[in-house]
Formats: C-alpha cells, sequence, structure tokens
C-alpha cells in the first residue's frame, strides 16, 4: 500500500464494489472523464473508490491516510501513450517483469479511449502486448475450405483501439502456428487450392501464413526452402502440405501493420476420420512509439 499524507481541500470519491481493478477503472471512465481522475481499489473487499482529484508528482492519487486500499491507479490525467512512455515515467527502464498498464495511445485529445495492455520489459526491448483468444484451438470435422471459422478476440481492447496502438507503434508483430496431421494448407500451388488460412482485421483473405511471403503464398519453409517434400511433393511451399500421417508445423512470425492483428481463423480438410488440426495464435506485440510529427 502507497502511503500519502492528508491533502488540503475537498476530495470528491464515489465508492462501489467492483470484482477487479480492471472493472473498477472500466466503470470509472464510463462515469464521466471529469469525475475519474483515479481509482483506489481495496482487493479484501472489492471496493473501488473514484477520484476527481489527484494531487503530488506523476498525478499521485490522493489516498486517506490508515483507509487500507491496495491499489492506486491514475485514469485520465498523464495517462502514458505506450509501455515505454510508461517505464520511462516510473523510471524502470531496465528489464524486469510483464504487468498490466493503462495507456493511451492517441493521448487525451484522440477519440479512442485509454485501454488495458501487458507491459513486458523481460528481454530488454519494451513490448506492448495484448492477449489473443482463444489461444489454442482444435479442429476438426469439416472438409471445405475455410470450413471452421474461428474468431479471434483480444483482452481489454476492441479493434478501434488494437488499431491506435499498430498505428503509433514503429513496429508490430504476431505468431501464428498451425499443427497438422493429414491436413493440408494447399494441394497445389494455385490460389484456388487454399483451403485453411487467416483472416485480417479488414476481413481479407490472407494467402501466406504467417513467416511466409506477405506478397505470395506459402509458409516460413517456403522462403527458406525447408519445407518436407518426397517424391510426390518434390517442391512444398508448406509442411503442412504433405497431408501425410505426420504430425507437422507451420509457424512464423506476421509483421504487416497493415493487416494485424488476426481476427479469424479458417480451416478446412479436416473433416475425415484421423485428419486434425491445432492453431495458436499469439499475442499481438508492438513496440516504438512514432512521432505525432511523423504521423502528419
Amino acid at each position: 500500500m502507497i502511503k500519502s499524507s492528508k491533502a488540503p481541500g475537498h476530495l470528491t470519491a464515489k465508492t462501489e464494489h467492483t470484482s477487479s481493478l480492471e472493472e473498477c477503472i472500466f466503470v470509472c471512465l464510463q462515469a464521466s472523464l471529469d469525475k475519474c481522475q483515479a481509482v483506489n481499489y481495496k482487493k479484501s473487499e472489492n471496493l473501488c473508490r473514484f477520484l476527481s482529484t489527484t494531487i503530488g508528482q506523476n498525478y499521485e492519487p490522493f489516498l486517506e491516510p490508515n483507509d487500507n486500499w491496495d491499489f492506486l491507479a491514475p485514469v485520465i490525467s498523464g495517462v502514458p501513450r505506450s509501455c515505454s512512455d510508461a517505464l520511462e515515467r516510473s523510471g524502470r527502464r531496465q528489464s524486469g517483469k510483464a504487468e498490466t498498464t493503462l495507456i493511451d495511445p492517441d493521448g487525451e485529445e484522440g477519440p479512442v479511449a485509454p485501454f488495458f495492455v501487458h507491459c513486458d520489459n523481460t528481454t530488454g526491448t519494451v513490448w506492448t502486448k495484448l492477449t489473443a483468444t482463444p489461444y489454442d484451438s482444435f479442429f476438426h470435422g469439416n472438409n471445405a475450405a475455410g470450413g471452421i471459422r474461428k474468431s479471434i478476440s483480444y483482452l481489454y481492447a476492441n479493434m478501434d483501439q488494437i488499431v491506435s496502438l499498430i498505428s503509433m507503434s514503429t513496429r508490430c508483430q504476431q505468431k501464428l502456428k498451425y499443427t497438422c496431421f493429414k491436413a493440408s494448407f494447399m494441394s497445389d500451388m494455385e490460389a484456388s487450392s487454399l483451403k485453411t488460412w487467416w483472416v485480417s482485421r479488414d476481413g481479407e483473405k490472407m494467402m501466406y501464413w504467417a513467416g511466409g511471403p506477405s506478397d505470395g503464398r506459402g509458409c516460413a519453409c517456403g522462403v527458406t526452402q525447408t519445407c518436407a517434400s518426397n517424391s510426390n511433393i518434390p517442391r512444398s511451399l508448406c509442411n503442412c502440405n504433405m497431408n501425410d500421417g505426420v504430425w507437422r508445423t507451420d509457424e512464423g512470425y506476421i509483421t504487416d501493420k497493415t493487416k494485424l492483428p488476426v481476427s479469424e481463423l479458417r480451416v478446412g480438410d479436416v473433416g475425415d476420420h484421423g485428419e486434425y488440426g491445432f492453431g495458436t495464435v499469439w499475442p499481438l506485440e508492438c513496440t516504438g512509439l512514432v512521432s505525432l510529427v511523423e504521423l502528419g
């Protein structure tokens, strides 16, 4: 708990029950911006307190002495635009653990509301991450091309908020993996034979798998010419094109900011007995901050 001396003047606050600190902030934001400068949260009682006044450096929320409130969170004033910005303000630029942080990529004057992300500084590079859900998916029971649809959503953020993060970041990426057993991506080199694909944020059917050429078709192994092959398929664009009784995997990173994040998986050729697919969607990761001058 952070202790603070009593501030002069009147503090306007409203208290109610919420299930988490995140919900506390969301409810506060829905109230009105002029009444939601910060929140306190008491975990033992699920108590949320909205504050209309903040004091101290870095907008430190006011906390009544000996009140045993566990968490303090500034909400509107001074919300960082990115994880790098948040760490810079806190003075914790060195590598450390990942943590949940409220950010506002387009700033206080922008139309997009602040939202929660995971800030990961464990590798020395500061990554802003949004968790995809579901993370893992099992596919079976449909042979039609793209016959199974699996929508992908992201914790704490809608698509407008996600696009604002991507637009304000210098680099973004998302890892995608497909593990197959007797299930192929495409039956030949033609685009019309595509059976499994991912869908961009704008609903576009993407002809390449993660790690493959963004201006063509295929997978990461097709770029490095290391895909599995045999006498019947001497040249393959993906490991899963083998369509045999061996567990095979195609995976890689999507780096095209204009297509990210993954919004849907479409899977086919898994209808017969013994045909299976597993899809894994990693978090969207962004780093760096584009200046307002660069954005024009």
